[in-house]
């Protein structure tokens, strides 16, 4: 059975190890969230949110296990996000009382039927800094979106 059918208040599936277990898609992301910070020093939290025109956005948070510099989740389209329509995803760093430190976001689409993997980096240089819309730190600085495509954390196994 679909996931977004068994759960249709779900409009995107958003797996971790936890999630609901479910047949597996052919269609999905690999997020990887790639860490230049300290955890749960700079961040405890991080949230993924998924923002696409043709509905609210739709966000989960999760725990960072203390020290990881990689953390791994698998995000499927729901019924009502069309593949492959492009979408931003970010990753917001959270502290342990559930405040924002820091967010990247990336511009980016499901492939139909393929897993592509994407790494969204949250860098320390970016700690505290907040950027305007259709804006997100990369170096510190504030700059346009970009478009990730098939990309890694650097060093992950």
């Amino acid at each position: 059975m679909n996931c977004a059918r068994r759960f249709p208040w779900l409009p995107l599936a958003l797996l971790a190890a936890t999630g609901p277990a479910c047949a597996p898609d052919r269609t999905a992301l690999l997020v990887h969230v790639c860490l230049d910070v300290r955890v749960p020093d700079d961040v405890a939290f991080v949230r993924l949110v998924i923002d696409h025109v043709s509905r609210p956005d739709v966000a989960h948070v999760f725990r960072l296990p203390p020290g990881e510099r990689f953390v791994t989740f698998s995000v499927r389209p729901g019924d009502d996000l069309l593949v492959p329509e492009d979408f931003l995803l970010s990753a917001v760093g959270l502290d342990a009382y559930g405040h924002q430190r820091i967010a990247r976001t990336v511009r980016t689409w499901f492939e139909p039927d393929i897993d592509r993997d994407v790494a969204v980096t949250l860098e320390a240089a970016c700690l505290g800094r907040n950027c305007t819309h259709g804006e997100t730190c990369q170096a510190g600085i504030c700059a346009p979106i970009p478009t990730v495509d098939n990309s890694n954390c650097p060093g992950e196994p």
